[in-house]
């Protein structure tokens, strides 16, 4: 939101026994520098006035314009209820009225007296709706929050020093300055805060270390309660790990100390203990035992920790682990995993078990080949069964099955096949926890590449199936420099104003003045996704280009083929989800893609003579707010291309098909257009500094729906001159009479 500079400067320095470094780093927003917001003075006044209370900092987002009819525009009202006088903006179009543009923000739930309504607005729309009982019953405001510029500073010095040939230690002092509102004086003690880390690592064995290794660990971190860090040092899962739900609002110390002991290179083992508090509110205590052993083909391992932790709110207990068991054969290797995770909260104020309490236990056997094989395959059965609170204790709330098959055929590179596929069996045993209806799930992945007879034939085959959620889209039209947008604007019912079934593809550069902008909307929905794709080539060329005979006549056709089917929909029916191919019904799509393109070709690769027949069919449905949006195109084409001299070429089209749109929302933008295209070119080509033609092509386009038809004809001509590395010379005149209906026009450049 404001113009920012950063300045970093890092520094290291090496010694006999060691290296130490020092860093620098600022990053500062300039506070008279704004981007995205134009700050009054009253506004910085603000910000000044409320030092780090930065989340508080709304204001109102009206401002007074004059009325524009590509603007979402509102109009100021009041109303009486209750005794009590209520005033509000509502959408209008009224030139006479609406004065007022806003922007909304959301709220929350039940804190906004505006909700977002379906409209043909371009843009979204929001209506007012009456408090009850003083309570709003929306969750957006036309207010905005202000943006505080912040400044972010720190400075570290650290080194690695060696003590001697068994011990080790390193240290890092690091001093923050982050000032999240550099408008405002206000709470600058808690700007500037510091961190601390210690560590000595020492090494308890000295003789033959590739026999056995002990070593130990002792880690101390300290962070001030003002500390910020200018990225996360720490894993992503610590909060998980101890049980943290908010930032320690004191001193926090983080004591490790750690032994690991490893025997050669088939057992190794260690055991951590660790204390974290923040000296007032939070103490925790967290034991890490994991090891692993390796001998005669069999592998154990043990990951484990357990953690007690005590806060003025809440006593946690976190028990967790993952053992498995082996063996390793000549062609597969077989094991077993079981998992466990019990986490229990209980409430220090009433002796209750909260809501953040779970526990699970699952159980997978396996097997699959060893890393040695190039073929690769995996079989795996899996049971979990989960527990949640309820009645004051865990109690089993569901139980699920997953089954899943991987392999992979890689030993022959022209015949390569990876599949994936996982079967999910979920049940809910206790309706009082978790009131919802189980379900079986079915998702995979198939790759299949092939190629026959020396590439004479190759072919990619992928379905993949899989669910998921899927937000309705929103779009809007943005007006642009004209001439560097796609769409015009065409006022069809003569109010004025912008509506989104106004919208149409500029066929003129000159009238391309709006972009489509889409925006994710707030509604998610569960869908199930499918997809298949093709590619099928098929090139005799490579089998019997010297041959003679039949052959030789047959090597001169290729055939290209692409097909693409992408598809999310809301049933649910595995016969319906899983099938590419099925013809979905409109209530249940969500999004649909179905390409087709073939290109059957005579005399591909040679210069002199060749013919191309192209068949395309496209199927596009996506769910828009405003209901379902489809377009389909089907075209048929054929290219002639004959070089009858060494310089002359002649170029020949026929193209038919239809294209067509509908909509569910704006049914006035409907469309079905059939047309023909003919098109025909002769290039003189002596060189390639010199090319010149002379073009015809005639078109026949009639709407169905609206019973309106176009001819266009048009005559060209064409001169190009080049000079390597110095210039070119373009020439183009053309010559166009279009026919529209009931009446035409001529147009000439």
């Amino acid at each position: 939101s404001y113009s920012r500079y950063l300045i970093y400067s890092a520094n290291e320095f090496k010694t006999q026994k060691g290296s130490f470094w020092l860093n620098v780093y600022s990053e500062q927003d300039s506070k008279n520098q704004p981007i995205n917001q134009e700050l009054t003075n009253d506004q910085k006044q603000y910000l000044a006035e409320s030092g780090d209370s930065i989340g508080d900092t709304f204001i109102a987002n009206v401002d007074s314009v004059e009325f524009r009819n590509d603007y979402v525009l509102y109009e100021k009202k009041d109303t009486l209820i209750n005794g009590i006088t209520y005033e509000f903006y509502q959408y209008s179009i009224n030139p006479e009225k609406a004065f007022y543009y806003l922007g909304f923000s959301n709220v929350g739930a039940n804190k906004g007296n505006y909700i977002q309504i379906q409209n043909a607005a371009n843009g979204r729309v929001f209506e007012w709706l009456a408090p009850i009982n003083g309570i709003p019953q929306g969750e957006y405001e036309p207010v905005r929050l202000l943006v505080s510029p912040k400044k972010h500073q720190m400075v570290s010095f650290g080194g690695n020093l060696s003590l001697n040939s068994t011990s080790f230690t390193n240290f890092e002092l690091a001093i923050s300055n982050y000032d999240i509102n550099t408008f405002s004086d206000k709470d600058a003690s808690d700007n500037v805060g510091y961190a601390l880390k210690l560590a000595f690592q020492k090494s308890l064995l000295n003789r033959d270390t590739t026999l056995n290794q002990l070593k130990t660990n002792i880690n101390w971190q300290l962070l001030n309660k003002n500390f910020k860090e200018i990225e996360r040092f720490r894993t992503v899962e610590f909060e998980r790990d101890w049980n943290i739900t908010k930032p320690f609002s004191n001193d926090e110390n983080l004591i490790e100390t750690e032994i690991l002991f490893k025997h050669k290179k088939t057992f190794k083992s260690n055991y951590a203990f660790s204390l974290l508090t923040d000296s007032r509110e939070y103490t925790a205590y967290r034991n890490q035992l994991n090891g692993s052993l390796n001998k005669s083909g069999f592998s154990l391992f043990l990951n484990s920790s357990l953690l007690n932790s005590e806060s003025e709110i809440n006593n946690t207990q976190f028990i967790r682990y993952l053992a498995g068991i082996s063996k390793s054969f000549r062609y597969l290797e077989s094991g077993f995993e079981n998992e466990m995770e019990q986490n229990i909260w209980n409430n220090n104020l009433n002796d209750s078990l909260t809501l953040n309490s779970f526990s699970f236990n699952s159980y997978r056997f396996y097997i699959q080949s060893p890393d040695s094989l190039i073929n690769k395959y995996s079989i795996s059965y899996t049971l979990r069964n989960d527990f949640l609170p309820i009645n004051n204790s865990l109690k089993q709330s569901s139980e699920s099955e997953d089954f899943q098959i991987d392999f992979a055929l890689l030993r022959n590179p022209s015949n390569i096949l990876k599949t994936t596929v996982n079967y999910r069996k979920l049940t809910y045993l206790d309706t009082t926890i978790i009131n919802a209806q189980g379900e079986n799930t079915l998702t995979g992945r198939i790759n299949y590449n092939f190629r026959l007879f020396k590439g004479a034939v190759s072919s990619s085959i992928f379905y993949e199936a899989g669910s998921g959620l899927e937000p309705k889209k929103e779009f809007s039209y943005l007006k642009v420099t004209t001439g560097q947008g796609i769409y015009t604007w065409e006022d069809y019912n003569n109010n004025g104003i912008t509506e989104l079934d106004e919208f149409e593809v500029a066929q003129f550069q000159d009238e391309a003045n709006y972009i489509r902008i889409y925006s994710p909307g707030n509604e998610y929905i569960k869908t199930y996704k499918n997809e298949f794709s093709q590619v099928l080539n098929l090139r005799p060329e490579v089998l019997w280009k010297n041959k003679k005979g039949l052959r030789k006549i047959v090597s001169r056709f290729s055939n290209n083929l692409a097909w693409l089917i992408n598809q999310k929909s809301t049933d649910d029916l595995p016969e319906h989800s899983l099938n590419p191919f099925y013809n979905l019904n409109d209530s249940t799509i969500i999004s649909m893609n179905q390409n087709i393109r073939n290109t059957f070709s005579f005399n591909r690769i040679s210069s002199k003579f060749g013919i191309d027949y192209i068949y395309q069919k496209n199927r596009n449905t996506i769910l828009l707010s405003n209901g379902l949006d489809e377009r389909n195109k089907n075209l048929n084409r054929i290219n002639v291309r004959w070089r009858f001299t060494e310089d002359f070429t002649f170029i020949n089209s026929f193209e038919s098909g239809n294209k067509k749109y509908e909509s569910e929302f704006f049914s006035i933008k409907n469309y079905e257009i059939k047309d023909f295209i003919y098109k025909v070119k002769i290039q003189y080509q002596p060189g390639f500094k010199t090319r010149a033609e002379i073009n015809y092509s005639y078109s026949d386009k009639k709407n169905i729906i609206s019973v309106e038809q176009s001819f266009i004809n048009n005559l060209g001509a064409e001169l190009n001159y080049s000079i390597t590395k110095k210039g070119n010379l373009l020439i183009n005149q053309e010559f166009v009479f279009f026919s529209f209906s009931s009446f035409s026009l001529v147009y000439q450049a």
